[in-house]
């Protein structure tokens, strides 16, 4: 009886704090997310002769030999033209056929039972014969995710339950084993201890990157090798690759799309990135950063809504002009519907370096030129410097003993708003947020302190790297400082043209890596790593990584940091993602474990839909233990208050869940009311749940109000 009471106060505890949920069977695949992954540490580091006579594998390739076995074994083909494509990310689709081939390509009968495998297509046998053998189970009930890229802790789930799904530990020794799903931990323990896959450096899993050729062709051969699988034919055919007849330039991999929710972003170019794999990234961060891959002036609009922001007084509009004839300043055609929206006015400061922009008067015409004029507030660029210099204080200062020197038309200005080009840079490593409010509102003199760390008021040559970057922080606090210790100023980076030179040359290098995004914070610091830990992670960014890590551009992050200007740890929105207009009926589907009735979702406006939607996947997350999610959708200070009267705080509930003490199997929500009014909401339905708390099982229902406040443009659950 003692148990059964326990049971139905922690229910209880579930349901007033907007939460129920459902277990996903260990050994079945969640949702894909999906992001590129550091190559897979072959167990077997020898390569094979000509590896498999592919022109795009090197036989010094850690995946050489794999790629030569599984051709001679039939199991993997090249996708033509002599190519093997080692680093093309495989889809579901791709990964059940091999493993059908695997097996020898046995008869099939019957249908898959899943929507979206298509009767006749090349795929079709592979996954009705997958799920026949309970090798997979889809993403959903009724999706198998045909196109969906594998991640890695998808492969391992697909390789343990072709294996039979043998019993053993559920724990590995990965460095990273907390970020695996629950539905895969078994999995990635028994892969791990047989040596089917070993990792990606530095003893990390990266359940959420995505799988390449190449990995799978070594985790291919590390299978057949250890005995775990068996191969059944030979000459077998290759798997099929529908990107075959794509554009041999476009980026490796499908542009897949993301559903709203899912803990993966997809950037301009089309390349799927798992927000776990980025290194800054943390669900329960203090700083948001704003992301969409629409780099047009309705995505600006976007991310600039979304920080909830709104100017006072005179705004000032803080861009970089462009150096001529050929430099890659963002384009007023990008950025003048907002500029023109928000009445701003677009300010500059002089070059301390010469060129086209180092007086007032040759620099409006470089402004002229460049359209900047035409958007800008009463058809006028503010050259800020024009009239002299201003001092503002820094804090502590380590450099900028004597102030930080800016324009002194910065003091007409109540609020600014910092639209930085993200580039490459020849002297810092990186240009964004930081440089923009540092060096880019500095006067002409000011620009020649931080570059000499204050050695010299008119010679910016006079220079070394660290002290540079240090210096711009030290300039960065104090512009922060004069506008509302930041409560003035908001910022944005456009990931576009990824040149490794920045704006102020006028013959840059031609960008060689696909464009990305826009990103907008309150936060410089965590806006600016955001950006960075997105270069690391783009297919193409050898160039950029290489000028970034040439002049450690990473410092002037951590100096920033530390001298308090913000994070590096930030969380990631994708407004793409979060809108309420993007909720449709059918993204309900995705939660496998939470069912809706008495409900009429054609009858929600867009706000009722995006609060509901927000409590379901709240629902769903507490069945998964996904603890990223759970905490970017619950206050810090929320708490959990058990019938009993027992209070826990936010961690202290979410510990119970983490350690598997709290086990949550399904739940039903009936007739869910939906109120929402300005920033606040609630939801008021009755919960059928179905929970295994301390040993104990049962299934109960009970009514509750779960209560909803949007916060820099998402909904976070909070107390009533």
């Amino acid at each position: 009886m003692k148990k059964k009471v326990l049971i139905l106060c922690l229910c209880l505890a579930l349901v007033l704090s907007g939460c129920s949920a459902a277990a996903v069977s260990v050994g079945r695949e969640d949702p894909p997310a999906a992001d590129p992954s550091p190559a897979e540490m072959a167990f077997s580091q020898s390569a094979a002769a000509q590896a498999g006579g592919f022109i795009d594998v090197p036989e010094t390739a850690w995946y050489a030999q794999a790629v030569a076995y599984v051709k001679e074994q039939g199991l993997m083909e090249g996708v033509g033209g002599g190519s093997f494509a080692p680093d093309r990310t495989l889809t579901r689709a791709m990964m059940i056929q091999v493993l059908y081939n695997s097996a020898g390509k046995p008869a099939v009968s019957g249908e898959s039972g899943f929507e979206d495998v298509k009767p006749g297509a090349w795929y079709e046998k592979a996954v009705t014969w997958a799920r026949q053998q309970d090798i997979t189970s889809g993403v959903s009930a009724t999706r198998f995710g045909v196109d969906s890229p594998l991640t890695r802790e998808q492969m391992a789930v697909f390789f343990w339950n072709a294996a039979g799904m043998p019993e053993g530990s559920t724990a590995s020794t990965f460095a990273d084993a907390a970020s695996v799903s629950r539905w895969a931990k078994e999995a990635v323990a028994w892969v791990q201890v047989n040596q089917v896959m070993s990792g990606t450096g530095e003893n990390r899993f990266s359940p959420r990157s995505t799988a390449t050729r190449g990995q799978v062709a070594q985790v291919l051969m590390n299978a057949v090798e250890s005995g775990v699988l068996s191969v059944e034919g030979q000459g077998i055919s290759p798997e099929p690759d529908p990107t075959e007849e794509s554009d041999p330039s476009a980026p490796a991999g499908p542009a897949a799309t993301t559903e709203p929710g899912a803990d993966r972003i997809t950037t301009d170019a089309g390349q799927v990135i798992a927000l776990g794999d980025l290194e800054h990234y943390s669900a329960s961060a203090a700083s948001t950063v704003y992301y969409t891959s629409g780099i047009t002036p309705e995505g600006l609009q976007k991310v600039y809504d979304a920080l909830n922001w709104i100017p006072t007084g005179t705004l000032a509009v803080k861009v970089s002009t462009g150096e001529p004839p050929a430099s890659n300043y963002l384009r007023p055609e990008l950025i003048g519907d907002l500029v023109r929206s928000l009445e701003g006015t677009i300010v500059e400061c002089n070059t301390a370096y010469g060129g086209s922009r180092a007086s007032a008067a040759m620099h409006r015409q470089v402004a002229a030129d460049h359209g900047f004029t035409g958007i800008s507030r009463g058809g006028a660029l503010d050259i800020m410097d024009e009239n002299g210099s201003v001092t503002l204080p820094v804090k502590n200062a380590k450099y900028l003993t004597d102030g930080n020197y800016v324009g002194a038309n910065f003091q007409n200005y109540d609020s600014f708003l910092v639209l930085s080009h993200f580039t490459g840079h020849s002297m810092a490593g990186y240009g964004g947020a930081i440089k923009n409010i540092s060096i880019g509102i500095a006067s002409r003199e000011g620009k020649a302190r931080i570059h000499t760390a204050n050695r010299s008021s008119t010679n910016p040559w006079i220079w070394d790297t660290a002290t540079f970057q240090e210096s711009m922080g030290e300039a960065a606090q104090s512009v922060i400082a004069a506008l509302g210790d930041g409560k003035n100023i908001v910022y944005v980076n456009v990931m576009n043209r990824l040149s490794v030179d920045c704006d102020c040359n006028g013959n840059p290098s031609e960008p060689d890596m696909h464009d990305i995004g826009i990103l907008a914070s309150t936060d410089p610091v965590a806006l600016d790593q955001a950006c960075l830990d997105l270069v690391y992670q783009a297919r193409d960014n050898a160039s950029l990584v290489r000028r970034v890590e040439s002049l450690n551009g990473v410092h002037t992050l951590e100096y920033a940091e530390q001298i308090g200007i913000g994070s590096r740890t930030y969380r990631l929105a994708d407004v793409d993602q979060t809108g309420g207009e993007n909720v449709k009926a059918s993204d309900f589907n995705q939660f496998q474990n939470v069912t809706l009735t008495g409900v009429d979702l054609a009858a929600l406006d867009s706000e009722q839909m995006e609060v509901l939607y927000a409590q379901a996947k709240y629902c769903q997350a507490m069945c998964d233990a996904d603890m990223d999610t759970l905490r970017s959708l619950v206050a810090e200070d929320k708490t959990f208050t058990h019938m009993s009267g027992r209070v826990q705080t936010r961690e202290e509930y979410f510990a119970d869940i983490a350690k598997g003490s709290l086990n949550y199997f399904s739940i039903g929500m009936e007739d869910p009311a939906v109120t929402v009014s300005g920033n606040h909401a609630t939801v008021q339905y009755t919960a059928v749940l179905n929970a295994n708390a301390y040993g104990a099982r049962g299934t109960y229902r009970m009514s509750g109000t779960h209560t909803w406040e949007k916060r820099g443009g998402a909904w976070i659950s909070v107390n009533e």
